[in-house]
């Protein structure tokens, strides 16, 4: 019936089917898995340029406005609602009549894909062409290693999957057969997140000439000195002794004297007042012991350490640290340095010798401030003066929304709740704010030193504001775990701000104290 079919279109006057022999090219098999099949002609088969390809009619699709052959999606009419239908369009530009359109209509082969139950949803698709980005100069595809070419996409990554830049390398980047000339006046550098900046070469020479702070992330040359000082501390193998301050500014209180105990593995607050209070808090104090040995027994096994704690408006304390007991004559020297160009604050805990309760220190007491360092203070582990720098971010934290978290989820304020435990040992005790939180406080419990139950204080981010994605990589870190008597200090790079926290514990927390860091992202 096929053949007879067959026959009579290619010889009907409107045929729309022509065979090269129509006798020779029509036959059935009912078992074939092909509905048409011209390859099964020996005859043919052996001719180079007969029955070799197929001819479709051609049509405008902007002109194709409707799909024939009612009754459309039955079992035995189209049941597949044109699924797969080809056509040779002839049409350059718009859209086709009926259905969607993927780009524009180009010359050539098209289908039409449709997975629905309703002839008009589907959507027209070129066959077997793709818009390649590398081009040649003239804007046709890239096809030879010689060309040169240019790419027409939006962003390229290598060996990453989501690039976020114009162009993302993870890896290694090599230059070849640069010019070694000078000229120019800019160069490229990285801001410490991976993204390259330029940099003019007298900007670069300001940043050189920069100076940071021991201790802190206070540009020197930011700093203004407003007031300095002399403690001198007499012989300390007395029961007690007296210090008196030989002043340098008129700022500097110097009307009192304060009894130091000695003697004893103990402390002395020594507080500095200020006659004339100053606007804020955001002032830095750096203070250093010099010691004169007496050349007595013993005198070598002397330590005296001096840390700044309290600062006020008003004034701040010296906190004087014997370890042990000796011979020497002590002078403590400080000067007091002001930023009146940036808006920070310090929040520090209790000292060094606070046993069997949480030391705290919260910046959020001081208002808006997002943390940028911490340090802690090690005599034989991790024991106190925790103190968290910040910088005021007004714009950005919502000051409304604070949450505690630790290692393994939200907790709160004097609480276990969610934190490493005071007997986890030899491991890293974290604490990491979530996705669009910053960290401005933290907390840790001290036994006979700091030693567990860390969590931080994470403040939420207002709305337009994020952080990049959950940190997993340390991105600074401080002195290792046998580092004693001295200040553990780690910041996060320029422009970014703490999000979690993560120290080595030994029998306490000991060091290698490091932070995860991020920046505030202004969407």
């Amino acid at each position: 019936m096929i053949t007879a079919l067959l026959i009579a279109l290619a010889t009907a006057a409107n045929a729309q089917i022509r065979f090269p022999d129509i006798n020779q090219n029509t036959s059935s098999s009912a078992a074939s898995s092909a509905f048409l099949d011209a390859s099964s002609n020996a005859i043919n088969n052996g001719i180079p340029n007969v029955a070799k390809g197929i001819i479709y009619p051609r049509v405008d699709l902007s002109t194709f406005v409707a799909f024939g052959g009612a009754p459309i999606g039955a079992p035995s009419s189209y049941p597949t609602q044109y699924d797969g239908f080809m056509v040779y369009n002839t049409k350059v530009g718009g859209v086709a009549g009926v259905g969607a359109t993927q780009g524009t209509l180009t010359a050539g082969y098209w289908f039409y894909e449709n997975k629905s139950t309703r002839i008009t949803d589907g959507i027209w698709k070129p066959l077997g062409v793709i818009d390649n980005p590398w081009k040649n100069l003239n804007g046709t595809i890239a096809t030879s290693v010689s060309d040169s070419i240019v790419f027409k996409g939006t962003s390229v990554g290598i060996n990453v999957d989501n690039p976020e830049a114009t162009l993302e390398v993870n890896g290694s980047v090599k230059l070849s057969n640069l010019s070694s000339t000078n000229i120019g006046s800019n160069l490229l550098i990285e801001d410490g997140i991976g993204n390259v900046q330029k940099i003019s070469l007298d900007d670069l020479k300001v940043l050189i000439n920069k100076n940071t702070i021991p201790g802190t992330d206070i540009e020197a040359l930011d700093l203004q000195t407003i007031a300095s000082g002399l403690i001198h501390i007499d012989d300390v193998r007395g029961s007690n002794t007296t210090w008196r301050h030989d002043f340098a500014s008129s700022l500097i209180n110097t009307n009192t004297t304060v009894t130091l105990p000695v003697n004893l593995i103990s402390s002395a607050n020594l507080k500095i007042d200020f006659k004339v209070p100053l606007p804020s808090e955001d002032y830095i104090v750096i203070a250093t012991v010099k010691t004169i040995s007496l050349n007595l027994i013993g005198a070598y096994n002397y330590q005296l350490n001096v840390l700044v704690a309290d600062k006020t408006k008003n004034g701040f304390t010296l906190n004087v640290l014997e370890e042990k007991e000796g011979g020497r004559e002590n002078y403590i020297e400080y000067i007091v340095m002001y930023d009146k160009s940036r808006a920070m604050a310090v929040a520090t805990g209790p000292n060094t010798f606070t046993k069997q309760q949480y030391h705290t220190a919260l910046l959020s007491d001081k208002g808006a401030y997002a943390a940028t360092s911490l340090s802690m203070y090690a005599t034989n582990h991790l024991a106190g003066n925790i103190t968290l720098n910040g910088d005021l971010r007004t714009d950005a934290l919502k000051t409304s929304d604070v949450k505690y978290y630790g290692e393994f989820g939200q907790g709160a304020l004097n609480s276990q709740t969610n934190t490493r435990s005071y007997t986890s040992d030899n491991v890293f005790h974290k604490a990491i704010c979530p996705d669009n939180r910053i960290v401005t406080g933290i907390q840790i419990y001290a036994t006979t030193y700091l030693d567990g139950y860390m969590k931080v204080q994470c403040t939420a981010l207002n709305p337009g504001y994020t952080t990049q994605p959950s940190p997993g990589v340390i991105d600074t870190q401080g002195p290792g775990v046998n580092d004693d008597n001295k200040v553990h200090f780690t910041k996060c790079p320029a422009g970014q701000y703490v999000q979690g926290v993560r120290i080595y514990s030994t029998p306490f927390l000991d060091g290698d104290m490091g932070l995860y860091c991020t920046p505030i992202i202004k969407n």
